[in-house]
């Protein structure tokens, strides 16, 4: 792993870093910042792919970004941390439909919708998952970004059950919820990609409902169709 001394969606590799800002200048907006840690992570997964994560240093990273490598580490920790925002994306996208969607509509309409959108990025994030089973370091980013999923649920979940985030119900109910999907994209993610292949909301479908877990907790459990 490496450390550091001191997070757009697409697949274009043109270089969109800005130059860092010069005094007076006003800093880059929280959007604007979210994208250039999504451009890092698709360069890096890229190096990975093509190199090994364990060939691939920072400095390589930054030069394919056309960045400097100190520019590289005021957005991450770590050189496997690059990634991140790549995991996060999808979660954070279903995050925002889920609170967003309306009690008397089932779950299955919302992960169609996600699934919709997200199109042909998930690829990415398939790559990366497939190598968390030999990276311990990914690994970790990866289980991270689970733990972090399961949180948010549980603000969800408890927003529509009308309980408090911090109650039991809210708790076990979010990691049946959490859990269930990270298994899903695991699961996915770990199969060969083919054209008969289920696809991730499907996968992820059949494990919610394996899991007996609902946004409607049980009066709705094992019927999310």
């Amino acid at each position: 792993m490496e450390n550091c001394p001191g997070d757009v969606p697409g697949d274009s590799t043109a270089p969109l870093l800005p130059p860092r800002p010069r005094a007076g200048r006003p800093a880059l907006s929280e959007s604007r910042r979210e994208a250039v840690r999504l451009e890092i992570a698709l360069a890096t997964v890229r190096l990975f792919q093509d190199k090994g994560i364990q060939a691939t240093s920072a400095g390589e990273v930054a030069h394919s970004l056309g960045i400097s490598t100190r520019t590289l580490w005021r957005y991450f920790p770590t050189k496997e941390s690059f990634v991140r925002p790549l995991l996060t994306h999808s979660f954070d996208r279903l995050l925002a439909h889920l609170r967003n969607w309306p009690a008397d509509r089932p779950l299955a309409e919302a992960l169609d919708e996600v699934g919709a959108s997200v199109g042909s990025g998930l690829r990415h994030v398939r790559t990366v998952v497939r190598m968390t089973r030999t990276e311990p370091a990914l690994r970790s980013v990866w289980l991270g970004v689970a733990d972090g999923f399961s949180h948010a649920l549980a603000d969800v979940v408890a927003e529509r059950d009308g309980v408090a985030a911090d109650s039991l119900v809210a708790g076990v109910r979010a990691s049946a919820l959490g859990g269930a999907m990270v298994a899903a994209v695991e699961h996915w993610a770990w199969e060969e990609p083919s054209a008969e292949g289920a696809t991730l909301v499907e996968v992820i479908r059949e494990a919610v409902e394996l899991a007996g877990a609902g946004l409607y907790g049980e009066r709705e459990s094992g019927n999310l169709r």
